[in-house]
């Protein structure tokens, strides 16, 4: 696979950088396929050949980010390649969270509180209903186990 990196020449504690299309399994400053241009970081100097850059990626060749980022500040467009920062949150939006979820815990503490002390309402006829249908089961099996009864003894008095 290939990548479009920078190469770093120049001396020491004075960094200078080519940015070279080379393969990606290679050593940084080990052999690469052609010269994109180069970078100054000190100066901000940057040089690129546009047109090679282009044919380059249309073939496959990935740009590493800090290369992708500098390719579109020059009109390169490489945003596929680019890939998004997160930012941390700062003190202040931290502080707003917690104080945002201490407000929610102690409204809902309010609300457990306040649904105690209501007094039960009635209920509902769905919840009636239900109620009703075990009572009249239970009156019902009553019924016939009384008549049973009265079966069973009037057998009884027959047979004597």
């Amino acid at each position: 696979m290939l990548k479009i990196r920078f190469q770093r020449i120049g001396r020491r504690k004075s960094p200078f950088f080519r940015i070279v299309v080379a393969q990606k399994e290679k050593a940084v400053k080990s052999k690469f396929i052609e010269i994109l241009g180069h970078f100054n970081p000190h100066t901000k100097v940057i040089v690129l050949k546009k047109e090679r850059i282009e044919y380059w990626i249309c073939k496959g060749a990935c740009p590493t980010d800090k290369a992708a980022r500098i390719f579109t500040k020059n009109d390169i467009d490489c945003s596929k390649f680019i890939e998004k920062r997160v930012m941390k949150p700062t003190k202040a939006e931290r502080e707003a969270a917690e104080n945002k979820k201490k407000e929610i815990a102690e409204q809902k503490k309010v609300a457990k509180k306040t649904a105690e002390d209501k007094p039960k309402e009635e209920k509902s006829t769905e919840d009636k209903v239900k109620e009703e249908k075990p009572v009249e089961k239970n009156e019902k099996q009553s019924e016939k186990k009384e008549e049973d009864k009265e079966n069973t003894k009037s057998d009884q008095d027959k047979k004597e």
